[in-house]
């Protein structure tokens, strides 16, 4: 599935983007992931790591087809930084 991004400055700017039919759904990521995703790694407690995920849900099938391609995305990050923190892990056995 190829996706083709539109970067945008803010949530605001994405539910625009998304209610106007300019882009068919968003991920959004929030400024301090990478905060959140370091205290989860050592335990630091706080709110874990997490996107949104925006649909336009004008037309079943396109929103199928963005679900799908966004989820597999997801995916694809996610093995990622399981493979990761094995190799972390690892290091410290």
């Amino acid at each position: 599935m190829i996706v083709d991004p539109i970067r945008v400055d803010s949530r605001a700017e994405a539910i625009e983007k998304v209610r106007s039919g300019a882009a068919l759904g968003a991920l959004v990521v929030p400024a301090d992931i990478t905060e959140r995703l370091q205290a989860t790694l050592n335990l630091a407690g706080g709110p874990p790591p997490a996107v949104e995920v925006l649909y336009n849900a004008e037309d079943p099938l396109k929103r199928q087809f963005v679900e799908q391609a966004i989820e597999s995305r997801l995916s694809d990050a996610n093995r990622a930084l399981s493979e990761r923190l094995t190799e972390i892990a690892a290091a410290y056995i």
